[in-house]
């Protein structure tokens, strides 16, 4: 809201108590209403709505420029208090300052943590500068023989596919960076989980190796990530039939990923750090497909 000139009382200070209220219906022209969804939304909003006095607050609606200031926070962060003790301080209104960011930011204050180790590669993964040179995606999709065998194993028991590509996707970061322990982390259409793998030259050891500690990894729907850092470290992720929140992207490096359809299968990989190298990663992309190839003609 523009107006000609401020207020002030005979003391030539600001005078609050002549503001003009904001006016939501010209606000609501060029800002796309959208209601709460959720139930931490909903109480943010009733919150909104008693200290400023409005009707009707979409999430995505900024607090200050429906008139929200610094007194109203210190109200606005009592009522929010009993809700959510701890959670929200002065410094996490202005930094959120939206309905959606905010209730994001309290679910993700209550979270447990992930945590995940990077892996460390070798030079050739890393660019020499920050420059895009090429796609920061590449798919490969097929609807021919490995599909056929791919949607076999799928319409027998997905759980085991997706055990099959885990230890596929392992073998695939032992053979390129050499490490002899690493850390895996993936996530499914249920859960993200990471777990640890030692490297194992009889790959049925490896494949029950995997099998067994991801079984074992705790799994979680929603978490924050942690990452432990590693000399010319990268953190990767496998994502599987994934196609929720992309907030992954803020904390992995890069990611492989596997998706199945009605006639055939999508390999894809993803770079979200402008350090590595896209033609490395299709190289891994393309040794991934090829893994499973082999696996699925001579298991």
């Amino acid at each position: 809201m523009q107006i000609d000139s401020l207020p002030v009382t005979r003391s030539g200070k600001l005078d609050k108590n002549a503001l003009p209220i904001p006016d939501l219906d010209l606000f609501r022209k060029t800002n796309r209403f959208v209601a709460a969804n959720n139930e931490c939304e909903h109480i943010l909003s009733n919150i909104w709505r008693s200290i400023l006095h409005f009707d009707e607050i979409g999430i995505d609606d900024n607090f200050f420029d429906l008139g929200g200031n610094s007194l109203l926070i210190t109200v606005m962060l009592s009522q929010i208090e009993e809700q959510y003790p701890g959670v929200v301080k002065v410094g996490d209104v202005f930094a959120n300052p939206t309905i959606a960011q905010l209730a994001e930011h309290i679910e993700m204050s209550s979270l447990e943590t992930m945590s995940c180790s990077q892996i460390s590669f070798p030079d050739s993964y890393f660019k020499q500068s920050n420059k895009v040179l090429r796609d920061s995606m590449v798919k490969v999709t097929d609807s021919g023989s490995l599909y056929q065998s791919i949607k076999a194993m799928h319409d027998t028991d997905e759980f085991k596919l997706y055990e099959f590509l885990l230890f596929s996707y392992s073998y695939l970061l032992f053979d390129a960076t050499g490490q002899q322990q690493l850390a895996v982390c993936a996530v499914n259409q249920k859960d993200y989980a990471s777990f640890e793998v030692e490297a194992e030259e009889d790959l049925n050891v490896l494949m029950e190796t995997v099998h067994q500690n991801y079984q074992d990894a705790t799994k979680f729907q929603r978490a924050k990530i942690h990452i432990k850092s590693a000399e010319k470290g990268l953190m990767p992720i496998f994502l599987y039939r994934f196609s929720g929140n992309e907030l992954y992207k803020d904390y992995y490096d890069f990611s492989l990923s596997f998706d199945i359809g009605e006639d055939s299968v999508t390999f894809a990989a993803e770079v979200f750090n402008k350090k590595v190298s896209e033609q490395k990663l299709e190289e891994l992309l393309r040794g991934l497909i090829q893994i499973v190839q082999y696996l699925l003609e001579y298991a």
